[in-house]
């Protein structure tokens, strides 16, 4: 898990680049914080699959009281099922792209401007949209209204 990239400081404040979404000033000492919470809870970065990195998903139902569909927890099987999709056609573990999926329209996640976005439009349904980037300097474009998935639970 990365959070993201330091850039030297002249002063006590430093600049977190997080890989999404704005820069965070941060000091000194929530830096030594931070960096400790995370070796603490996640000790082997390197474990974490490219895909799941590079992924975000809103926590959707059943805390979002707009979720139609799944989404946090549908993720993991949807990159699983996408991971051994690409390592069937010969792409290596450290290949990815950005994948946001949302329970619901709203679209808080950002998936209308994702690589591969899903957005719930009902149970075990969701829209597909292609095409955004990486940095997020491109809209996605639907590619399918209604994309049946079964998702684990």
């Amino acid at each position: 898990m990365r959070l993201g990239y330091r850039l030297p400081s002249t002063a006590s404040w430093r600049y977190l680049l997080p890989l999404d979404p704005h820069p965070v000033h941060l000091s000194q000492s929530a830096i030594s914080s931070l960096t400790d919470i995370v070796l603490l809870v996640c000790r082997d970065t390197d474990a974490i699959d490219s895909l799941d990195r590079y992924s975000m998903a809103c926590p959707a139902l059943p805390l979002c009281g707009l979720a139609i569909a799944e989404a946090e927890r549908g993720l993991p099987d949807i990159n699983n099922r996408i991971r051994a999709l690409m390592n069937k056609l010969g792409f290596g573990p450290d290949e990815h792209f950005h994948i946001r999926m949302t329970g619901c329209p709203n679209g808080c996640t950002r998936p209308y401007m994702a690589e591969l976005g899903f957005v719930g439009d009902g149970p075990n349904s969701y829209q597909l949209w292609l095409g955004g980037t990486a940095a997020q300097t491109r809209l996605a474009e639907p590619f399918m209204e209604r994309m049946k998935v079964q998702v684990g639970v």
